[in-house]
Parts: structure tokens; C-alpha cells; sequence
């Protein structure tokens, strides 16, 4: 039986230019593209042209990248929410699929010269491509010898706009590129003139200011000097954690009550670790951090029972220090008795 996938595909050198590829980035971080691509893979692999959106493709995404399967869902929602994957298909269809990948794999099917090219067809019930399109890549006629933009040039002049209508454009195209390479130079020939404006009214300013003025622009306490020693940017540092440590604390109070003291401070004192440099806590490493769901995620993996006060049985864990449940429950206490002092009676 013949290959019904591609054994390759091409990719587009300035694809980190789309914004869908950038949303997706800001969004979900590096990993939402990976699954991206992941799923980018098994749509040319498998069928060619898409690739049913079911639990089966979740799961293996998240295995292969070891994530959260919600953590997949929420990409693959955002991926058709943004436009990387046809909304339409999906929500009628139930696979993911999109103008730019349909055409990508025509043009492959071509260039790979298989015996049954004259006979390349997209499901009708998945097509997302106009006739003229179909035609230029599908069969051999004199349709074959233009290019895409042709075809769609074609395709306005005679006043068929399904090409230009689609609810999607290719992942690149010259024209966005073109658009891609405008606008950043207008962007950056901005930013420029901003920046001699600022320094040539920065130079003014100074030439301006007289000794007496900057004596009393220096006594002013809301001065903020240009420069810090290393002693005092580490001192600030410090302070800035100290207090974003505190806001860790007083977020978890209202969860005393469900969970008990012993559990929160013990979710506490694990996830406000520090690293090297002290620059950051645990909690602020992670690449999402939904505090219900981690407390909750954090009750079952240590038996919480809501019911008894929040009082927790700690599982001893390989290869711990602490063997003895009480033993372990009061070490974790015992870190946490300063910080409780100035928080009355609602304190964790």
C-alpha cells in the first residue's frame, strides 16, 4: 500500500516572523510551540493534510514532552483559537487542518512525482482549497506552470474571492513578508527618532540645569540615583524577594481553612526555596503556577483530609531524612514560626 503521508516537510525560514507563532509563544512559552510542531509532524506523517483532534494525539504529545494532557489541550485550543488551525474544521469536523498546510501538501505530492499525482485529491468534506488551487497542484494542465500568487491573481480578477476568503492565510506568504519587513523598518526608524529626540532633550536639560538646581535636585528624597553599587542593587534585590515572599504567604491564607496549617506551610516552605543566586523562589521557575491546582494536586499526593482539620500524613519518600511523620510535619513548622507572628489569627 502506498504512503498515504510525507516522509518530509518544508518549513518557512521566517515563520517566528507570524504573529500566530508569537501569540502562541507569549501564551504558552516554548513549549507551545513544540507541540505545535509535534503536531505539525503527525499531520504530514500520517494522513498528509490533517490529523484528528482526539485524546489518542494529546496523550502523546504530553508523554513525549512530559507535560500536563490539560496543559496539551490548552495549546491545541489556542492554536485554532489564534488561526495556526482551522476553527472550522475543528469545531464541525473534529480534525486540525489549514489552508497553508493543505497546499504544503499538494505541492509535495507534486514534486515527489508519484505515480498517482494526476490523481491527488483533498477529501471534500476537508477541503479548504478553491478549485483554481486544486487544479494548479492536482492535475496536469496548463494550470501547473503558475504559482500560487498567480493563481489568486487570477482567481480576484474574475471575482472569485474564495481564495482571499478563507478564515486563514498561509504561515508565509511574500506579501506578508513584504508587510513583515515594512513595518519593522518603520517600527525601528520610530524607535530612533525617539531616541536622538530623547538625548538631544536630555543634553538640553543638563546644559540648562545649574549647579544650585542639581544641589537641590540631590536633597530631594525621591531622587532615584543613576547608578547603584553591586551592594546596593543586592540589598534591593533582597527587599524586592523578602516582599514577593510575603505575597506568596498572605495568597495562601484563604486556603488555611480547606486544607489545614500543616498542609500549607509545608506547600509553603517548599515551593518559597530560593535559588542560587536568590534572585527567585520555586514557584517563580515554573513555566504556569495556578496556586488551587497545585494545592490541590499537592493535598492528594500527601493524603490530605479536608475533613480533619487539613491535618496532613506526610508519605515518607525515598530516600528522606525523615522517617517519622510528626518529625517531618514539625521541621516544616518550625521554618515558618517567624513569618506567622505578624498575621494575627489568620495566619497559615
Amino acid at each position: 500500500m502506498a504512503k498515504e503521508g510525507l516522509s518530509y516537510y518544508t518549513s518557512d525560514t521566517d515563520r517566528f516572523s507570524d504573529v500566530r507563532i508569537r501569540r502562541l509563544k507569549r501564551a504558552k512559552g516554548a513549549i507551545g510551540y513544540v507541540c505545535y510542531e509535534f503536531t505539525l509532524n503527525e499531520i504530514y506523517r500520517d494522513k498528509g493534510y490533517y490529523v484528528p483532534k482526539t485524546e489518542d494525539l494529546v496523550l502523546d504529545i504530553a508523554e513525549y514532552w512530559q507535560i500536563e494532557e490539560n496543559d496539551v489541550r490548552e495549546i491545541l485550543d489556542l492554536c485554532v483559537e489564534i488561526g495556526l488551525f482551522s476553527k472550522e474544521m475543528c469545531e464541525n469536523k473534529g480534525i486540525l487542518t489549514s489552508v497553508s498546510i493543505q497546499e504544503r501538501y499538494m505541492k509535495a505530492m507534486k514534486s515527489l512525482k508519484r505515480d498517482r499525482f494526476s490523481n491527488i485529491e483533498i477529501e471534500e468534506q476537508y477541503n479548504l482549497l478553491s478549485d483554481n488551487v486544486r487544479t494548479m497542484y492536482g492535475q496536469c494542465t496548463d494550470e501547473i506552470g503558475k504559482s500560487t500568487d498567480d493563481v489568486r491573481t487570477e482567481a480576484v480578477r474574475n471575482e472569485d474571492l474564495t481564495v482571499q476568503d478563507t478564515d486563514e492565510t498561509p504561515i508565509c506568504t511574500d506579501e506578508i513578508r513584504l508587510k513583515d519587513r515594512i513595518g519593522y523598518k518603520k517600527k525601528k526608524e520610530k524607535e530612533r527618532i525617539k531616541e536622538k529626540d530623547a538625548a538631544v532633550a536630555a543634553t538640553s536639560i543638563q546644559e540648562e540645569t545649574s549647579l544650585e538646581d542639581v544641589e537641590v535636585i540631590d536633597s530631594t528624597p525621591q531622587t532615584i540615583k543613576p547608578t547603584m553599587t553591586p551592594a546596593e542593587k543586592k540589598i534591593q534585590q533582597q527587599m524586592a524577594m523578602k516582599k514577593r515572599e510575603q505575597d506568596f504567604y498572605n495568597s495562601l491564607i484563604p486556603y488555611v481553612a480547606q486544607y489545614g496549617k500543616e498542609m500549607v506551610r509545608a506547600f509553603f516552605s517548599y515551593w518559597s526555596e530560593p535559588n542560587k543566586s536568590g534572585t527567585k523562589m520555586r514557584f517563580e521557575l515554573q513555566i504556569t503556577f495556578e496556586l488551587s491546582r497545585r494545592l490541590a494536586t499537592w493535598a492528594r499526593r500527601n493524603e490530605i483530609n479536608p475533613q480533619n482539620n487539613g491535618t496532613a500524613r506526610i508519605t515518607p519518600q525515598r530516600n528522606s531524612k525523615f522517617t517519622d511523620p510528626q518529625r517531618a510535619a514539625a521541621a516544616i513548622a518550625a521554618g515558618l514560626n517567624s513569618a506567622n507572628t505578624e498575621l494575627g489569627n489568620n495566619t497559615i
